[in-house]
């Protein structure tokens, strides 16, 4: 049996120095607009071997469900106004990567 559910890992390289107002941003701001848009957010990585680096990991009902959430998202207003306020200084953020899976029938989690 398939499942329908999605899982998205985000992965952010910081702008140099930049890495603490990033994880502020997303600590005290972002993972509440996160979660009012429908985002299940399941978990947060700092890798060992990098630097400035942080990931995430969110999960959906569906696609067609993460494809909603993230227009929702990036079209609050309060998501308008956390980025410009917190941007004041330039970005936080230097690159980012993203990717969307599905469970294998295996997988723990489903």
């Amino acid at each position: 049996m398939s499942s329908s559910r999605v899982f998205e890992i985000r992965s952010y390289t910081a702008a140099p120095g930049r890495l603490e107002e990033l994880k502020e941003r997303f600590a005290t701001r972002t993972v509440g607009l996160f979660e009012r848009h429908g985002m299940e957010v399941l978990a947060f990585f700092e890798p060992i071997e990098e630097a400035d680096v942080l990931v995430y990991l969110l999960g959906f009902e569906s696609e067609a469900g993460a494809e909603r959430a993230w227009e929702g998202f990036f079209a609050d207003p309060e998501w308008a106004e956390v980025k410009r306020s917190t941007e004041s200084n330039g970005p936080l953020v230097a690159s980012m990567d993203n990717r969307r899976y599905r469970p294998s029938s295996f997988s723990p989690l489903q």
